[in-house]
């Protein structure tokens, strides 16, 4: 059964942050970082962040692989981590097609901030459980005061040589724990590994994950957005860019994933149609806050299927709000990415959107400005081509009408 879309619909926090490099304080340990091919071939880098600031941490990685002589890239946003604490991470990279990849030493960068995490712990007592076929479940706790939303547990997964082998995620939807809650959770090794399994260590708590895979549309690069414990392969436009053309692995035996589909508004009429394997199947379709269309369905156990989605509206490019923005916005766009300029600076540029009516919605004045961690990274997208002006001026947007971006008065 297709789950509610409103599951669906990220939480936006808002941190007071400041960007960094990474240095010895912030890393990853060479003996907690490696790469292999999953049962469906897909590359997958795998690793633990460690935390030795004295302070909350977002990290930023990025993993290099030479693909014979191409080197792919792909970053990776991940939740705050507190002072003195591990978080693992698990980064598939499909684009790798080549049978032997070296994998390169990550990059890492992050960002302090002032985020308050919720006291959500692992019960370590009997119930917490390394089964015979390598899967381990037991409960969590909401300790603190505050409500937990879109939790996720991740642990990294040790081999019977003691050796870092994996990092498994908890497969349940949890979508809320409140205060003084118990609810039960497990998680699965890569299947191939399985039954090299010794134990599980550095439990730590994270958001669900959204993946973004970058596809040609045209001359366009087009940012498909989607969230899942299914994956992604070889995505790419029709000819006629009406269609997204794909094939999905999902890996898992015990359970029917999900996935939502995430796109950008083009036009406010815009109807999908999804096929798998070639026969339509039932799907939801959807509108949130944020203006993105979101196409959801469910997807078969421990299957690769074809996928095509249809119905994608070309934008007319005589209306496209690319004429209406000046270069020179959109370099300051990676320029503020990337520390160059203030956040003052930046805003200031977003109010020229804003005057100029490009922007749906009115910039407001405040004593200081308000600016989410995340609209970091839609800003160097935007300016490097690889979303387009759409998504970044939604994004914008939305930020806005929520009271999250502001410029000084």
């Amino acid at each position: 059964m297709i789950k509610p879309l409103m599951m669906f619909f990220a939480t936006v926090l808002v941190f007071t942050v400041m960007i960094s490099t990474a240095n010895a304080e912030v890393f990853i340990p060479q003996n907690e970082f490696r790469g292999y091919f999953d049962q469906y071939g897909i590359y997958t880098a795998v690793g633990v962040v460690r935390n030795l600031e004295n302070q909350t941490v977002i990290p930023t990685v990025t993993v290099n692989v030479n693909d014979s002589g191409h080197i792919v890239s792909q970053e990776f946003i991940m939740a705050p981590i507190e002072p003195a604490a591990d978080l693992p991470f698990k980064i598939k990279v499909p684009e790798v097609n080549s049978s032997n990849p070296i994998l390169g030493m990550p990059q890492i960068k992050f960002a302090t901030t002032n985020h308050t995490p919720t006291k959500i712990e692992v019960i370590y007592d009997k119930t917490l459980e390394k089964h015979v076929d390598g899967h381990t479940s037991g409960y969590i706790i909401n300790n603190g005061t505050v409500t937990g939303h879109n939790v996720v547990v991740f642990a990294a997964i040790y081999g019977k040589d003691g050796k870092f082998m994996d990092v498994g995620q908890s497969i349940e939807n949890i979508t809320k724990i409140e205060p003084s809650e118990k609810t039960m959770f497990s998680m699965y090794p890569e299947p191939t590994f399985a039954s090299n399994v010794s134990y599980y260590s550095c439990f730590a708590f994270g958001d669900d994950p959204t993946k973004i895979r970058n596809v040609k549309r045209g001359n366009e690069t087009f940012a498909l957005t989607y969230i899942s414990d299914a994956y992604v392969r070889d995505a790419k436009f029709s000819d006629d860019n009406n269609s997204l053309i794909m094939t999905m692995n999902n890996p898992w035996s015990f359970s029917s994933p999900y996935v939502n589909f995430m796109f950008p508004l083009i036009s406010d009429n815009q109807h999908f149609s999804v096929y798998v394997n070639g026969k339509p199947i039932d799907f939801l379709q959807s509108r949130d806050p944020d203006g993105k269309w979101h196409v959801a369905f469910d997807i078969p156990k421990k299957a690769a299927i074809n996928v095509v989605i249809s119905g994608f509206t070309v934008q007319n490019t005589t209306e496209s709000s690319i004429t209406k923005i000046p270069q020179t916005i959109r370099n300051s766009a990676g320029m503020w990415s990337d520390g160059t300029i203030s956040d003052s600076e930046f805003v200031g540029k977003i109010k020229y959107l804003s005057d100029n009516s490009v922007l749906k919605s009115p910039i407001k004045l405040s004593s200081h400005d308000t600016i989410p961690a995340w609209f970091k990274t839609s800003a160097r997208l935007w300016s490097s081509g690889e979303i387009n002006d759409a998504s970044f001026l939604n994004a914008a947007d939305y930020l806005i009408e929520h009271g999250l971006l502001k410029v000084r008065g």
